[in-house]
């Protein structure tokens, strides 16, 4: 599993890896779990991981206000010109110029989770607007390294992603297969009697 984490909170960042622990998520198991607490660093992350074509993200957290000099609990603060170059919207921003789109999610699966997690939740609606115009499914979930939430959205997402990956194109074609002949077996059995 490939888990991303934006954020420039030294507490939170230690929850995060808290609660990946606690959902089996860890490098020991073979994970990749990359931290990036400013645009600059995510970006070349990003970029270098689309140069060595690697495959997309399995989870991101993303924070907005990326800078500890923004005042929290003040959403107008990070739309002052020195702090808007290391926000989330940047971040988002940059990504749509240099096509890495498909490194941080891929469109055509169900199995990638996008959380915005940031207290600003201006800068957060304009990172989901963001997200939408990429056709990228994004969810706003503050406070998500918070036990609680985390079990709530991320310990049942990594359990499905984790099953999905044991599971094989020709397994998955075989469970087709009888589930359609049950199924037409049991209508064509109906129309007879």
């Amino acid at each position: 599993m490939n888990v991303l984490i934006v954020e420039d909170n030294k507490e939170r960042i230690k929850e995060f890896l808290l609660r990946l622990k606690e959902a089996n998520v860890t490098k020991e198991n073979g994970d990749n779990i990359y931290i990036c607490q400013t645009v600059d660093k995510t970006i070349k992350l990003l970029k270098k991981l689309h140069k060595e074509k690697r495959s997309s993200f399995d989870l991101i957290f993303m924070d907005h206000d990326l800078s500890e000099d923004i005042i929290y609990g003040s959403p107008f603060e990070s739309l002052k010109p020195q702090y808007k170059k290391n926000t989330g919207n940047r971040l988002l921003e940059l990504i749509t110029q240099n096509n890495l789109w498909a490194l941080v999610l891929n469109h055509n699966s169900n199995n990638k989770l996008f959380i915005i997690h940031s207290y600003n939740a201006l800068g957060a609606d304009e990172m989901l607007r963001q997200c939408a115009r990429q056709f990228c499914r994004a969810y706003y979930v503050p406070e998500i390294w918070k036990k609680e939430n985390f079990h709530k959205y991320i310990i049942l997402h990594t359990e499905t992603v984790r099953t999905l990956e044991f599971c094989t194109e020709n397994t998955y074609r075989n469970y087709m297969n009888k589930l359609y002949e049950t199924r037409y077996k049991t209508s064509s059995q109906s129309k007879k009697s």
